[in-house]
């Protein structure tokens, strides 16, 4: 329980700061609701045989692959792992297909520790190679809660700190908006000269003085009538060869 708690706590806290933070893509069942769920459900094969472990696994994988249904779409039910859609967030680990490596390290340590506790019970424990070599391992098995709370924010920070001393370099707007705009006039209508389209379509919006808000985002390209008298325009332009 106190484990549970731990995980569970340290969840709810990610999910409640990823929501400050991202509020379109917050954390609702990550990698540690999905640990802390997954430890619940392996209490009730604690007590099994391991191979009803491996079968649970197997069913556990396969369930995503013929199990989905728009049932699950629902906010409330993604956590199962079967919707149709996949909603959006920073880290998503539904308990299906993950509950199956959890069952299946389950099952695995059901067979395997005994043997393996005895063989390292034999060996010789005087080589301070050796100890030094496991000592890090060790801390990082006891730890790894704290290991994993602690490297997001920490490898967070080191990348902004290198973009203060290195910044990227920015792309220029007008030739991104001339590469996207050709190929969306290539997937949409490829009778039209795309590239002397786009070159009047950036020529107008600069004249016009709208380029600027339209790479903010601030004009909606398919509803926005400015936009449709120009891409009207310079599409009887290039078809007339003027």
């Amino acid at each position: 329980m106190r484990r549970f708690a731990k995980i569970a706590g340290a969840a709810a806290l990610i999910s409640i700061a990823t929501w400050f933070a991202f509020p379109d893509t917050f954390i609702f069942f990550g990698i540690l609701h999905s640990i802390a769920a997954a430890s619940l459900v392996g209490l009730l094969f604690l007590p099994l045989p391991a191979i009803v472990s491996f079968a649970a696994a197997a069913a556990a994988f396969a369930a995503p692959l013929y199990l989905r249904s728009a049932i699950f779409d629902a906010p409330y039910l993604w956590w199962v792992g079967l919707s149709e859609t996949i909603p959006r967030s920073n880290d998503y680990v539904p308990l299906l297909p993950w509950l199956a490596p959890f069952l299946l390290g389950l099952g695995t340590a059901k067979l395997a520790h005994a043997r393996l506790v005895a063989a390292l019970a034999r060996r010789p424990v005087d080589d301070r190679k050796t100890r030094l070599w496991t000592k890090a391992l060790i801390f990082g098995g006891r730890h790894s809660l704290a290991i994993y709370l602690l490297h997001q924010p920490l490898l967070i920070g080191l990348v902004y700190l290198f973009s203060l001393v290195s910044p990227p370099t920015l792309p220029d707007p007008k030739q991104a908006y001339r590469t996207n705009c050709v190929e969306a006039c290539s997937r949409g209508n490829p009778a039209v000269p795309c590239d002397a389209f786009c070159g009047c379509t950036l020529d107008r919006l600069v004249e016009q003085n709208l380029f600027d808000e339209l790479n903010r985002g601030k004009i909606n390209v398919n509803t926005d009538e400015r936009i449709a008298r120009i891409a009207g325009q310079c599409t009887m332009d290039v078809q007339s060869g003027d």
